[in-house]
């Protein structure tokens, strides 16, 4: 299943990684406001995590708003999540009065040893999903670059984000990690060109020569490239058409440039899946 998956996501515009997680997430999403919200266990996690993290927690409201155009689910969970909160600050406050209490009080003496002012929350759930499947993306497309039909769809992809490469470099063997490595080094080289490109036009003696699609671009990527892809809207994930880049044709080579097997830079996605 994951194999399907890494060559379906290959196809597309970025980071194959970035896109899978984020469609991973947005699953898991659905399923919180779908069966999350009564389901026994989850309402635990809820509850031991604080409920979601800064950003989670938002797309969680926004995809309840956007698909089911309420807040019921959200507000269901949170109620519980503020009760809880409310709970444990009332036992805080009672603590931190019994320590101010007289040495002759009562309290000062029964009291149970202090608790941290406010006990950190476990994980957020969504999180922990989300490391879990980049776990398994990133070492099952390690070993999926040792073959040569997985080699070809990577080079016509747009490769891996810098933060996903190096979490799969941690599952390469030295000979696919040495091709990785270039081959990335290759796509970083394109962006590079087209970003100085841009910024090259922008100059006033320059401002007239025509500026191509991906140097339009140059600027989204070079993040995207080195953070990680944006999140990507519910119509973006199933956009079938690959956005247009440069091609070998178009960048200069590198002063100096080697590829492991002679292979030119990388061009447009090839029509043929890996096998």
């Amino acid at each position: 299943m994951i194999e399907v998956q890494l060559k379906i996501a290959l196809r597309y515009e970025g980071c194959p990684v970035c896109r899978l997680c984020q469609q991973s997430e947005a699953r898991r999403l659905f399923f919180i406001l779908w069966e999350g919200v009564m389901d026994r266990e989850f309402r635990r996690v809820f509850l031991a995590s604080e409920g979601l993290c800064l950003e989670h927690a938002w797309r969680l409201q926004t995809l309840e708003a956007s698909e089911w155009h309420s807040g019921l689910g959200t507000g269901t969970l949170y109620e519980s999540l503020l009760e809880a909160v409310r709970r444990m600050l009332a036992e805080q406050s009672e603590q931190t009065a019994a320590a101010a209490s007289p040495w002759w009080h009562p309290a000062r003496w029964l009291r149970r040893a202090p608790a941290p002012a406010l006990p950190p929350p476990e994980q957020c759930p969504v999180c922990r999903s989300r490391r879990r499947s980049e776990q398994s993306y990133t070492s099952t497309l390690a070993k999926l670059l040792e073959q040569p039909a997985w080699r070809e769809a990577y080079r016509a992809s747009d490769g891996l984000c810098l933060p996903h490469l190096r979490k799969t470099l941690a599952h390469t063997a030295r000979e696919t990690r040495q091709w990785l490595l270039a081959e990335t080094e290759t796509k970083l080289h394109i962006v590079h060109h087209d970003l100085k490109e841009y910024l090259r036009k922008h100059s006033w003696q320059y401002h007239e020569e025509p500026m191509s699609q991906a140097e339009q671009r140059s600027w989204i990527r070079a993040v995207a490239v080195l953070r990680g892809e944006r999140p990507h809207t519910r119509e973006e994930r199933f956009e079938q058409v690959r956005r247009p880049r440069s091609t070998s044709a178009e960048v200069p080579a590198r002063e100096g440039a080697t590829h492991n097997d002679g292979a030119e830079l990388p061009a447009e996605a090839a029509e043929e899946s890996p096998g």
